[in-house]
């Protein structure tokens, strides 16, 4: 698998775990189109979604327990 990762600073390369389907694997012994559904995959970040304008307005109602 290439992807596009800054470099260690040891220069040693750098396995990958993720999860596919309930368990972890290394990236690398995924099957090809595994591999690049991983590539294309976009991290989410909470504070960049809750200062989005998608989000929702104003403060819930009740408190959720």
């Amino acid at each position: 698998m290439t992807t596009k990762m800054p470099k260690n600073k040891c220069g040693e390369k750098c396995e990958i775990f993720s999860r596919v389907v309930g368990y972890f694997r290394p990236v690398n012994q995924w099957n090809l189109g595994k591999q690049e559904e991983f590539r294309q995959r976009k991290s989410f970040d909470e504070k960049k979604s809750l200062n989005s304008k998608h989000g929702i307005l104003g403060k819930p109602s009740q408190k959720i327990l």
